[in-house]
Order: structure tokens, then sequence, then C-alpha cells
């Protein structure tokens, strides 16, 4: 008999704006610019002063700007998941993963702030859908790096990508990172080749983990699932859903070979 178990897309329209920092006017007022994320690190790796000014561009897991991170939280037709990880087709094109279950081929994609169109949805992977025993899509049309947000649910700190792979069966520290329960770690893998099903069908293989504070909750779907060092994340799949204490990731090993992609490191 199967057990149909939770997803995790959030589909109760509740948006926690009461941390949202971002002032993005449409234009800079009296000359005094904003300094963009993508200019900031610039000229710290460059080692430039910054001197920041009474407008600022802030951004979190929460409410993210371009160039967008792993494991922030996305929106499309009154549901909220996270994003994943980025990878590239064989052009070099970049795209952001989520769960397949998450939003329909072609939808449009913002931050779940709303100030930010995401990309647009496709090659999605659904057993109710396409009748792949898969969960992902893709999101492509922005600007993506190749970091995942650390940290709680309105953080502001990232790690680095730096690999992808197989997971591995007794390990005991990966981490799954997403807008609802943040980044947790302490999961335990029990199996790489396991069986989830739920309202979207059947998938398999999976990740099966179990152990930290939460193995996952309704809207963090899509996040990051990973094992991390002081190098960055490596990464192991992606979160699709949860029940009974137990976790289940979509592998990164399902999504390479399924879409040709590869992953981007940072």
């Amino acid at each position: 008999m199967r057990k149909y178990i939770n997803i995790d897309r959030d589909l109760s329209h509740r948006q926690d704006t009461a941390n949202l920092k971002r002032v993005r006017p449409p234009a800079c007022p009296q000359g005094r610019a904003s300094l963009t994320r993508s200019a900031a690190l610039a000229a710290e790796a460059a080692g430039v002063q910054v001197k920041h000014n009474t407008l600022s561009d802030a951004f979190d897991r929460r409410n993210d700007s371009p160039p967008f991170y792993g494991s922030g939280g996305i929106a499309s037709g009154g549901g909220l998941c996270s994003s994943g990880y980025v990878v590239q087709n064989s052009a070099g094109t970049r795209f952001m993963t989520t769960a397949g279950h998450c939003f329909a081929a072609g939808a449009t994609v913002t931050t779940e702030a709303g100030a930010y169109t995401y990309g647009t949805v496709s090659n999605r992977r659904l057993p109710t859908v396409t009748g792949h025993a898969h969960d992902v899509e893709l999101i492509g049309g922005q600007s993506y790096s190749a970091r995942v947000f650390t940290g709680g649910v309105t953080s502001s700190t990232s790690i680095p990508v730096v690999a992808a792979g197989t997971a591995y069966v007794g390990y005991t520290d990966y981490c799954h990172s997403g807008r609802t329960t943040g980044e947790v770690c302490g999961h335990t893998a029990s199996s790489i080749t396991g069986q989830v099903c739920t309202a979207t069908g059947c998938k398999s293989p999976v990740i099966v983990y179990t152990g930290g504070t939460s193995v996952g909750s309704n809207g963090d779907s899509g996040g990051a699932f990973y094992a991390k060092d002081a190098s960055g994340a490596w990464i192991r799949g992606h979160f699709i859903a949860f029940g009974g204490g137990t976790g289940y990731a979509q592998p990164w090993t399902v999504v390479s070979s399924s879409l040709g992609v590869s992953i981007v490191t940072y």
C-alpha cells in the first residue's frame, strides 16, 4: 500500500513582511545611488572601500535581489516554494532549480517579496504532469549566483556552491535550507534509492533522511540539500517532501542525468 504524505508547497498565502528591509526606489533622488549586491561584491573583491549612502538595496532569504541565490523564497500563482541551486545547459545558459510540483511550465516566478521577476519555468518533470518519476523544474531568464542562503528565515548569509554529487547512506550531517525552516543540519541519509508518494505521484529514486531539528516544512520545497565544510556547499539534491519525521530529497544525480545540466560553482 502506498503511503501518501505531505508535499511542501505552501499555499497558505501568508507573506512574512515584518522583516522586509529593501528600499528600492524607481530612481535615485538627488543623485544618491543605492549599492547593489553585485557592485558591493565586486568592490570588496577589488579591495575598494565602499561608502554606503542613505538609500540601500537590502536583501535576505525571503526578499532576494539579483543575482539570485539558492534556498530563497520564490512565488507564483499564490504558491510559495524555495529555490535550489544553479545549473547550466550545454550552451552555458544558467537556470535555478526548484521542485517540479511548485509551479506550472511557463509560469512567471517572482521573489517571495514580489519586488523582482525571478524567471520563467521550463523543463518540468513530475509524475502526474509528464509521467517522469522525478520532482524538478528549472527557472530561467534572469541572473543567478552559485550560492545558497544559510542561517534563519530572514538571513542574508550565504555560502558558495563548490561541487555536486551523490549522497551517501549513513552520513550524519546533511543540511537542507529553505524559506520556511531556514538552514537545518544534522540529517542522516538512510537511503538514496527510496520512493516517496504524494498527491503529485510517486517519485524515485529519492534521498530519504531523518534527524536535525526539522526535516523540512511547507514552503521549503525545492530548497538545496547538501553537505558543507569550510569551503562551502556540496550539493546532493533538493528538498521535495516530508512526513512522519522523515524528509525526502530529489537527488542531484537524477537532475543532472534527466535534464542534461551541470552544476555551476562559485
